[in-house]
């Protein structure tokens, strides 16, 4: 839901605005409303907003790398550095930032992953299930950024057609954007309200 609000949120702004800029910031309010229901931490409402602000400019179409390289700067790291050693991702992950579920671990890898394979879903999402520890976590927060700057049509058919009810989970997944994306949606998946507020 922080997610699907942060899209939520980008798309409203980015609809009635062509300032990226405030399209961010709301998404990355919309972020941390939503997680404050649940978590009352400083630490990941600040990852929070920052990782709205990134997934909404980058379903706005801004290109990922620049964004990513952005905060891990603000982290005081350099993916490319990290890329360009000779060490395979699992002994980056869990050398440099840690592999525990703590958010000062796990978010920085994110970052590394994305960053790395930047061009690839499948090669961001396997090589985080590969690097092990906290994987299950990272690769939520990581496929959902990578979704949002590849599309859809990046994931394989495999890794969806492969999945135990597939076609039920595609029903609800449409479900839930119409809810939260109404004017995405086909006709058919709106409510007689949403379709008059989509017009």
């Amino acid at each position: 839901p922080v997610i699907m609000a942060a899209v939520a949120a980008a798309r409203a702004s980015s609809s009635s605005s062509s300032d990226t800029d405030a399209a961010a910031a709301a998404a990355a309010a919309q972020a941390v409303t939503h997680l404050r229901t649940t978590h009352d931490s400083a630490k990941l409402a600040a990852v929070a907003e920052r990782y709205a602000q990134i997934m909404a400019r980058a379903v706005l179409g801004q290109p990922l790398r620049p964004l990513l390289e952005s905060e891990a700067q603000r982290l005081r790291f350099c993916p490319a550095e990290l890329a360009g050693k000779l060490w395979d991702d699992t002994n980056i992950v869990h050398s440099v930032f840690g592999s525990a579920c703590y958010i000062e671990s796990s978010w920085p890898a994110v970052l590394y992953l994305a960053w790395k394979y930047s061009d690839s879903f499948e090669k961001a999402v396997l090589s985080n299930t590969n690097v092990g520890g906290e994987n299950c976590h990272r690769g939520a927060a990581l496929g959902a950024l990578m979704g949002a700057a590849l599309g859809e049509a990046a994931i394989p058919a495999r890794f969806i057609q492969g999945l135990a009810a597939s076609e039920e989970i595609s029903r609800e997944i449409d479900a839930f954007c119409a809810a939260v994306l109404p004017a995405e949606a086909p006709a058919e998946q709106m409510t007689v309200e949403q379709q008059a507020a989509a017009v």
